[in-house]
């Protein structure tokens, strides 16, 4: 078989095409497109874990929900694909750390190695059909990913600072680089869900009666502090999403 890939947008996963219960490609797929694609930390429940590229943390609980799945089945098929050697992993009471075993061999294949021909916009097998980077960048397809991450940054901290002044009446003093940091650094292991976190933070954390962060006047460094919840939430709202839809579904066969 030829060794050709795709870029797989992390986003699908909200796709109305995602069905429950996952496959067993469906869990192997999201596994490999949620791990870290760079070494960073994680604040599990005010426990700071080193997360290595490749690896993800996470739960056999919350996988049992983004999957849907039953926690022994989750169990079940984490054994099957460590004896396949595709992943390894371990557990502790709150958390299991899961990493993909050749995520680094395939991985930098689409990423790095495509970056580095000369910043061509198609892989090795189509270089005959190779863009200029200039004629990309007219077509707002520019490769270059410091400006993009740099603009997504500017655009949280701008939202960030639109809801501030909303509830403070006063201009946040935002700082560019060490939040700046902070966000780059999430937006690196979340993607656009960040955008959502900040969303869910502002609802549950400021608005909905938590009065220590509204009179404290939150800040990105708390905000930060407080993915790890976030995340919780927002699989939960995933999860109530897709039983009203399934509820729906019922309802229209009756």
């Amino acid at each position: 078989m030829e060794k050709r890939w795709i870029r797989l947008w992390l986003q699908i996963w909200d796709s109305k095409w995602v069905q429950k219960p996952f496959t067993y490609l469906d869990a192997w797929l999201w596994l490999c497109s949620n791990a870290n694609w760079k070494d960073g930390v994680v604040n599990w429940e005010n426990q700071i874990i080193n997360v290595k590229r490749g690896e993800i943390l996470t739960s056999q609980m919350k996988l049992a929900k983004t999957w849907g799945w039953s926690q022994k089945k989750v169990r079940g098929w984490l054994q099957r694909a460590t004896k396949f050697s595709d992943i390894t992993y371990r557990t502790s009471s709150k958390w299991t750390k899961i990493s993909i075993c050749k995520y680094e061999g395939w991985n930098s294949m689409g990423q790095t190695q495509d970056l580095q021909k000369n910043n061509r916009g198609l892989t090795e097998d189509d270089n005959s059909r190779s863009i200029e980077v200039k004629e990309v960048k007219n077509n707002t397809l520019s490769v270059s990913k410091k400006p993009e991450t740099d603009s997504r940054v500017k655009r949280l901290l701008s939202l960030f600072g639109e809801e501030f002044k909303k509830r403070f009446n006063v201009t946040y003093p935002a700082s560019f680089g060490k939040e700046g940091k902070l966000l780059k650094d999430a937006l690196a292991l979340y993607d656009w869900k960040v955008k959502s976190f900040m969303d869910a933070f502002w609802l549950e954390f400021v608005d909905n009666g938590n009065d220590v962060l509204g009179k404290r006047r939150p800040t990105i460094g708390v905000f930060y502090s407080k993915i790890p919840e976030l995340i919780v939430l927002y699989e939960d709202s995933q999860q109530k999403k897709y039983e009203y839809e399934k509820e729906d579904m019922e309802w229209v066969k009756h």
